[in-house]
């Protein structure tokens, strides 16, 4: 997980010009400050770090909240308040112009007969001179609205017209103006009125004593908490914006990595080259409960309510029943489900995932939500996300689909599991008896899916979901390589589609693997560029992998059908990565199905093979007992255990993270002077053509192996060690991976609790 690592910088246009050294700090915001988006609560909420969020629930007359010393009331005349947003430009997945501000917001109603104005009331503002700035953005499609005129405590102040669907800050119909107070009892009312076209005051948010948007520089290159900045030559940056409207504007300078650190670099500078940097950080939560509410200690208390930079960890595992679906919509936060005890921790109920969500890690979480919620969704989702990945994930049984990533943008999905989505199970869109096992609906501006087992799926396996771009032309670029999908039945921008196996089964029909289809003659070019693909018994890697040059060729026996073009298909294995070590009885079955090509149940209404209509079908969830995990595994709370040996896994990075990366690949405990016994077999599953296996790299003990079982013999040091294992079978297939061992008094007497690879003896 990172911390606020970003590059802001801010310029700020010089009246008279005040002598500045380099570094000197910016000027300080005034206390007074305050920013504040409006949000209607039927629009989901979208996190955006720089405002405060205030929700409007229902059609009230009035509403009032405090924030500080400042307490604001909003009030229709005569009217009631409603909100919607224009959701084209407020879930952008990404949106450095303030689309969250002026995408959405309240606006007077137009059941009133309309003209009503809408007022903002202020109390408890020290005495001086103030300011307020609004904004007015019509989220409806209007071909006119209403003007306003601004009065201050009665005062006409300005006026102007309000905009329609613009997307950013600077551009949207905003209004400014300023009053004195005599004091914190002193209140100001600003009054909006509206004239002309349907009436409606539209207003998305304000702000209070900050500047005129009209005297600030707009549309800054790198955008707003860029974190990604990309540097010229490897050590410079040209910063650019748009000037105010002034003659021949100076600027005052700042950088740094965070809004309130930030240093001047000089006076009058057109441009700079700067190096930017950044820390890590964040709080560790513990989850402590398996209660699915807002209080402190349950996971909706981890990813819902809390705030800021936080790695989440486990002191309990088991089954959460949760009553709604449980999304992380803000950033920086690590969820490191590696670290429950027992068999780990499951969702069931409803889904849980990420929503808008940026820079947030998912690891080891399975959900199932089955038909307990009576509701029709689906399991897991990277809806709208930017920078995250879900690692090592487990998920099925959901009625929509498992898995969706629609509207995401820079997103890594891997080494993860979809498996047997419910297909006749009262979809609420489609008429009784459709089918609808569906896995996986995937996109992203770039989407990585790699290493990953899509098993007893009836379709979308993947569906390719790049949507639209900003100008209405195909969107998304995916590479999809290394996954593994088994009994399957059943467009983007550009993807690629390399290095898959799907492998028949019995409810399987298709010989192909991917079909590109151009809808709607919409604008824009899909490509897509397929190579080593395989579907036993059908076509392998080396095989022609498209239809034809034109796309008009056959559509069996070939891997991609679509009109693509590729380089030969090199040669070599594949093998099978087991997406998480946390291993229950459900995935188990799923793994060994798929190796063996066969189904253990089938659907109870549709009677299909492997592909179940309901929980009830493979005889529900299996037992996942609430286990707790005793307070001296950490016994300061720092999210540690405190058998670990403090090392960080390598430079930048915190001993949380190495702790976390430890937990998160196979590891057994040991205690010194014993010995550890590792199942090799199960450990590389999926070599099954006379595997051989060797072992190396011990430096706390010693490391031997014997048929398919590793021995690891301690040391009298405590500490932790790591060993290379490695297989090769009869294909000339091969795979090194690293196994970690922690050595310390008081060991369990077996391995990891989750881990049935290994036993101490």
């Amino acid at each position: 997980m990172k911390s606020p690592a970003f590059a802001t910088i801010v310029a700020f246009a010089l009246g008279t010009a005040a002598v500045l050294a380099q570094g000197d700090p910016a000027p300080k915001p005034p206390s007074s400050r305050l920013r504040v988006i409006l949000n209607p609560a039927r629009v989901r909420a979208l996190d955006e770090p720089d405002f405060k969020l205030w929700t409007i629930t229902g059609e009230p007359k009035s509403v009032s909240t405090t924030f500080g010393d400042t307490s604001i009331t909003v009030a229709a005349a005569n009217s009631t308040i409603a909100g919607a947003s224009y959701k084209w430009h407020y879930t952008r997945r990404v949106a450095p112009l303030g689309e969250r501000v002026v995408a959405q917001g309240i606006s007077t109603n137009t059941d009133d007969a309309g003209n009503k104005p809408m007022t903002i009331s202020i109390t408890g503002l020290p005495a001086g001179e103030h300011s307020l700035l609004t904004w007015h953005n019509a989220w409806d499609s209007l071909k006119a609205v209403a003007s306003l005129t601004v009065k201050v405590n009665g005062e006409a102040a300005e006026t102007l017209a309000q905009s329609v669907r613009v997307d950013n800050i600077w551009e949207s119909a905003h209004s400014f103006v300023q009053f004195t107070v005599s004091g914190a009892n002193d209140t100001t009312n600003i009054e909006f009125i509206p004239a002309g076209a349907d009436g409606r005051v539209f207003l998305n948010g304000f702000e209070i004593d900050t500047p005129d948007i009209d005297n600030v520089v707009s549309f800054p290159e790198p955008n707003n908490r860029d974190e990604r900045v990309q540097l010229e030559g490897g050590d410079t940056y040209e910063a650019s914006w748009r000037a105010p409207d002034a003659k021949s504007p100076k600027y005052n300078v700042y950088i740094g990595t965070s809004p309130t650190e930030l240093k001047s670099l000089a006076l009058g500078l057109d441009k700079t080259s700067t190096t930017l940097d950044g820390g890590r950080g964040g709080r560790v939560i513990h989850v402590t409960s398996l209660e699915d509410s807002e209080e402190e200690g349950t996971l909706r208390y981890a990813l819902a309510v809390a705030r800021g930079p936080r790695y989440v960890v486990f002191d309990v595992g088991g089954v959460i029943t949760t009553t709604s679906r449980m999304v992380v919509s803000d950033q920086y936060v690590t969820v490191a489900g590696q670290t429950a005890p027992g068999k780990g921790i499951i969702v069931q109920g409803h889904p849980l995932g990420l929503s808008g969500a940026i820079d947030t890690i998912f690891r080891h979480i399975k959900v199932r939500p089955g038909t307990v919620s009576g509701e029709t969704v689906d399991a897991m989702g990277m809806a709208g996300s930017n920078h995250c990945i879900l690692d090592r994930c487990s998920m099925g049984w959901g009625i929509d689909e498992n898995f969706s990533s629609r509207n995401a943008a820079n997103i890594t999905f891997q080494r993860s599991m979809i498996s047997e989505p419910l297909n006749v199970a009262g979809h609420k869109n489609y008429p009784p008896g459709r089918e609808h096992g569906f896995a996986a609906t995937v996109s992203g501006n770039v989407g990585s899916l790699h290493h990953n087992l899509i098993a007893h799926a009836e379709g979308r396996s993947w569906s390719m979901g790049g949507g639209l771009d900003d100008e209405g032309k195909f969107g998304g670029r995916l590479d999809i390589r290394n996954n593994v999908v088994y009994n399957f039945d059943g467009g983007a921008h550009e993807v690629n589609f390399v290095g898959n196996v799907y492998k028949q089964g019995p409810a399987s029909n298709l010989t192909y693997a991917l079909r590109a289809q151009y809808e709607n003659q919409l604008p824009g070019q899909q490509q897509y560029y397929c190579e080593g693909n395989s579907m036993p018994g059908v076509f392998d890697q080396d095989s022609v992998q498209y239809a034809s040059p034109d796309g008009t060729g056959s559509n069996k026996n070939v891997a991609c059908w679509a009109d693509v073009t590729i380089s030969p298909a090199p040669s070599y294995r594949k093998f099978y990565d087991q997406p998480q070590p946390v291993v229950d009885n459900h995935d188990s079955r799923i793994f060994n199905e798929t190796l063996t090509g066969t189904y253990t149940y089938k659907g109870s209404k549709s009677g299909k093979l492997g592909l179940i209509d309901n929980p009830a079908d493979v005889g529900g969830l299996e037992d996942f007992p609430t286990v707790t995990r005793e307070a001296s595994w950490d016994a300061d709370g720092d999210g540690i255990a405190d058998w670990w040996d403090g090392s960080t896994g390598g430079d930048g990075y915190e001993p949380i993270e190495g702790y976390l990366n430890f937990m998160a690949d196979p590891h057994a405990y040991v205690a010194p002077g014993k010995s550890v016994i590792i199942d090799l077999k199960d450990l590389f599953r999926g070599f099954e053509k006379k595997p051989t296996f060797t072992a190396a790299g011990a430096e706390k003990g010693s490391v031997g192996v014997e048929g398919s079982w590793a021995t690891y013999t301690a040391g009298d040091e405590a500490g932790i060690d790591y060993i290379e294992l490695t297989v090769k079978d009869s294909e000339g297939g091969s795979w090194t991976r690293t196994f970690g061992v922690a050595v310390f008094e008081g060991a369990p007497a077996s391995g990891p609790p989750k881990c049935r690879r290994a036993m101490q003896v």
